[in-house]
């Protein structure tokens, strides 16, 4: 499968919910704190610009003994500690956020024309070809934007190649403020809760302004030819299609037969049917993954409707016909997207672990996993919280683990929750069906009909 291409495409950011009632007069589907950065940076227009040699390892290429010790083995005093192995390398993707030039005349800012609820989400545009670059999403009542950090790191942890779009901590200051300020106060919704929070922004960047400080976000890039999907997006209807039936230990493997993932859409931008293609046995292991995830951030607003995305692999949409007297953009091979991460981290358990244990509706437990990222998960549980093993876990990597997570301080005592309770259930669920519980793609021709 090609890496997804998150290079900018015209098309607005959908990270909202949609309420149901209003989503459905509207759309139908069908299945057919900051973490420091490395000591050697440069200064950049947004603070800090990591400056890493070409060959600097990723957090899945160190091959240090420290590293190969937090990876396989329980802590132990005569060993030591591991917590030098956690230092968060950025990739190519998170370094080009952080080169862009927020604070000088390099860029522009303004808001999305299109629906995303009361969060408010800062658009950054190329001042000269005034090109969509990136959004700046910041904290809310339902958004922690650590939690968007946290979900694009533990997904490159875990080897979820392509499921969460890159994003980096950024703290604005100097002219990023004087930007964001002159923006946000010409500005106002009829929406008392979209407003409210409106007006909470500007007085913290009126603050920061007067105190010479910072206003934290988080920045995350353009991306383009993506669609909701509220098939898989509502607990009911999750529950019915054919792909959780692949999820469950006791049944047949999911194969490679094309599935097609068709949403009609009047709420967001561009307007109509978007169509795309993709494997069984990548949908099973997307939706998994995409559970897995949410289960150990705590996610509790994926299935408000319109929170599972499918984008397409090239990063383009074709315009194919007309329905309802709107176009059918094909957006040929897809995956699927987990695209808003803010509602994590805010709650004891979160709804993610109801989730995939079936407790809230029964239909959407999953019982089948990447082998190699509940590998990754035990690791964790090793390192952070002792999980298994006869020794106490090091306090300092404890710490140093949630570090590389970008958290810290008493938010990972949650973290330290959804780790051990996610563990306890996927352990037994391993226990009990043994090989079964992870996911063997079965490829190869296959006579059986899935979806349309």
């Amino acid at each position: 499968m090609k890496r997804l291409n998150w290079i900018v495409i015209l098309v607005s950011l959908c990270a909202a919910s949609v309420a149901g009632a209003q989503q459905t007069a509207d759309t139908d589907a069908e299945i057919g704190t900051t973490p420091a950065m490395p000591a050697d940076t440069t200064e950049g227009a947004t603070g800090t610009t990591p400056a890493l040699p070409a060959d600097a390892p990723g957090p899945m290429a160190n091959a240090s003994f420290a590293w190969n010790e937090a990876m396989t083995a329980c802590p132990d005093p005569a060993v030591g500690s591991a917590a030098s192995a956690w230092a968060w390398r950025p990739d190519a993707d998170e370094r080009a956020l952080y080169a862009l030039d927020l604070n000088g005349p390099g860029t522009t800012f303004d808001f999305l024309a299109d629906f995303e609820g009361t969060s408010i989400i800062i658009r950054v545009r190329d001042a000269e070809t005034n090109e969509s670059l990136a959004v700046i999403k910041t904290n809310s009542s339902n958004t922690e934007v650590d939690g968007e950090v946290f979900a694009y790191r533990l997904s490159r942890f875990l080897a979820f190649d392509g499921l969460v779009a890159p994003a980096v901590p950024v703290d604005l200051g100097g002219g990023a403020l004087e930007k964001l300020l002159d923006l946000i106060s010409h500005h106002s919704y009829d929406d008392p809760n979209k407003e409210r929070n409106r007006d909470r922004v500007e007085r913290q960047v009126r603050q920061a302004l007067r105190d010479g400080t910072t206003f934290h976000g988080a920045m995350k890039p353009w991306l383009g030819a993506f669609m909701f999907h509220s098939g898989l997006g509502h607990r009911e209807s999750l529950a019915e299609q054919p792909v959780m039936r692949r999820l469950r230990a006791r049944s047949d493997q999911p194969n490679d037969e094309l599935v097609t993932l068709e949403q009609f859409t009047r709420l967001y931008s561009p307007a109509g049917t978007h169509r795309g293609v993709i494997p069984m046995w990548q949908l099973a292991m997307d939706m998994s993954n995409m559970m897995l995830m949410d289960a150990l951030t705590g996610q509790n607003d994926r299935f408000a409707g319109a929170n599972i995305h499918f984008i397409a692999v090239e990063g383009e949409r074709t315009e194919e016909g007309e329905r309802r007297s709107l176009p059918i953009y094909n957006l040929g091979e897809v995956r699927l997207l987990a695209l808003d991460n803010g509602a994590t981290l805010s709650s004891s358990n979160g709804s993610g672990l109801a989730d995939i244990q079936g407790n809230i509706v029964r239909g959407t437990r999953v019982e089948r996993f990447s082998e190699a990222a509940v590998q990754r998960v035990l690791a964790m549980g090793r390192r952070a919280l002792g999980a298994g093993c006869d020794s106490a876990p090091f306090a300092d990597e404890h710490d140093a683990m949630w570090s590389y997570f970008g958290l810290s301080g008493r938010v990972t005592e949650r973290t330290d929750n959804y780790l051990g309770n996610t563990i306890e259930y996927v352990q037994g669920i391993v226990d009990r069906y043994g090989d079964a519980a992870f996911l063997r793609p079965v490829h190869g021709d296959s006579d059986e009909a899935i979806g349309d």
